[in-house]
């Protein structure tokens, strides 16, 4: 668990990236379950996907730069 991680002295760090094929409800869901940790995470990165061509996510819709932002901020 994670209280064990913590017991032995290592940060628990938790986060997501955004433009992986998610809906801005699944953005949210992972905001709040690592807000209603009993103990949140002691890092949350929020990253965007960098697509690389020939990889399987290549062709994903880019997320608009808004949308990342407004996450970012709801995160903090």
């Amino acid at each position: 668990t994670l209280e064990k991680v913590r017991d032995a002295g290592i940060k628990v760090c938790s986060g997501g990236i955004v433009g992986l094929g998610e809906t801005v409800k699944d953005r949210a869901g992972l905001l709040l379950q690592l807000a209603n940790l009993p103990t949140p995470p002691e890092s949350v990165p929020i990253n965007m996907l960098v697509k690389v061509k020939g990889t399987p996510l290549a062709d994903n819709d880019d997320v608009d730069a808004f949308d990342f932002i407004r996450t970012i901020a709801v995160a903090r």
